[in-house]
């Protein structure tokens, strides 16, 4: 894909959010009207913006993770989800969990597996990694950990905690161990032995949907063991494009919170003044659009095509430096994207903090993007542990 497509994709998902996400959120109530969340995302489906797993959905090549990212990386679905996350940082998390639930499906289109019909186009899928009681680690990733989910003759044991998905997800692609190391498997969301408790009251990114999974002798017949041979196969693979995307959606997060932070200081007067011209709140303003400023432009370096390849791997550790690339993207991107958004709430004072104003809904969806998934400090140990060095 070249400048003037990405360019394209970039205005087309940004006329989208206004039109779309911008009137959702409005001034009114804590988080919007998610109540219309699910007519968004409907429309974003026919946009093409919402990945599909059908061949024939508008989004199964060019939507975020549709097919073509496996080729051609990550660079076009970061654009789009840093775009609607300049609206709102939780309709974008929707789409950016919907779309890699549907990438793994789309893996198996591709490696010729019969999965057809309502098996691979029934709605929203999300993906289940994470176990209870272990933490990600390099050897964790190509090698499942005590922890895991484990799935054997007698089904799928174990848990996986805060799964994320968009609204009326109702089918899972579950990480787990196998005979042979990583298994998937996919699982409805009524499947005999799942338990699944979903998490209601969070900080932030309300719109998208979070659950807790027990899996007790969860049974997956032969059809639903999903080939290893898929390019989505690997936890790598997976967990790379997982950290891309949140760190887009801090980036957008934080612009939508300077665009806020200078529309205010334009239009309020002090002493006589506008505010913008005050020296204090300049001050605030350019360390807010420095620190967006620096993040966009680590994110674009670990999204761009031949620094971030997502074609996968083969769990032998050659993916392991783009990887690292995308773990310092979300490390650097959410913490930097976390103070520009502390900053442009301080050029509103107190005001930043009322709802109408929606500045407080940015602080508390950065505070949530930050800790999401993989918290800060285990990013860290992994940034200091790479093993394919720092180039």
């Amino acid at each position: 894909m070249d400048t003037e497509q990405l360019n394209a994709m970039r205005e087309t998902a940004r006329r989208f959010a206004r039109r779309e996400v911008a009137p959702l959120v409005g001034t009114e109530g804590r988080d919007g009207d998610l109540g219309g969340l699910e007519g968004v995302l409907v429309r974003a489906a026919e946009a093409g913006i919402l990945a599909s797993a059908d061949p024939d959905g508008a989004g199964f090549e060019y939507g975020v993770w549709g097919r073509a990212s496996v080729q051609e990386g990550a660079a076009a679905s970061v654009a789009v989800l840093e775009e609607l996350a300049v609206e709102c940082a939780g309709v974008a998390a929707c789409v950016h969990f919907a779309g890699l639930g549907a990438l793994e499906l789309v893996g198996e289109e591709m490696a010729g597996e019969a999965l057809v019909g309502e098996e691979s186009i029934g709605g929203p899928v999300a993906v289940a990694l994470f176990g209870r009681g272990w933490r990600v680690s390099w050897s964790g990733l190509q090698t499942p950990p005590p922890g895991a989910v484990h799935l054997g003759a007698g089904g799928l044991m174990g848990a996986c905690d805060f799964v994320y998905g968009a609204p009326g997800t109702r089918r899972y692609v579950v990480f787990a161990a196998g005979d042979h190391g990583w298994e998937r498997a996919l699982v409805a969301a009524e499947a005999e032995g799942l338990t699944t408790a979903s998490v209601e009251s969070r900080m932030g990114l309300a719109a998208a949907s979070v659950a807790h999974l027990q899996f007790d002798a969860v049974g997956v017949s032969p059809s639903r063991r999903l080939a290893s041979a898929s390019a989505s196969a690997t936890p790598q693979a997976h967990v790379r494009r997982l950290m891309l995307g949140l760190a887009a959606l801090a980036v957008g997060n934080a612009r939508g919170a300077l665009r806020e932070a200078r529309r205010y200081a334009e239009e309020r007067f002090q002493g006589g003044a506008q505010i913008e011209d005050h020296p204090a709140v300049q001050l605030l303003l350019g360390d807010s659009a420095s620190r967006v400023a620096a993040a966009s432009a680590w994110l674009r370096e670990a999204a761009a095509p031949g620094v971030v390849p997502d074609a996968g791997g083969d769990g032998d550790g050659e993916d392991q430096t783009p990887l690292w690339r995308a773990f310092a993207a979300k490390l650097r991107c959410c913490a930097e994207c976390g103070r520009a958004v502390t900053d442009s709430l301080q050029v509103l004072g107190g005001y930043g903090y009322m709802e109408e104003y929606r500045l407080e809904k940015r602080l508390r969806d950065a505070m949530t993007l930050e800790a999401m998934a993989i918290e800060p400090n285990t990013l860290r140990l992994l940034c200091a542990t790479n093993p394919g060095g720092v180039s």
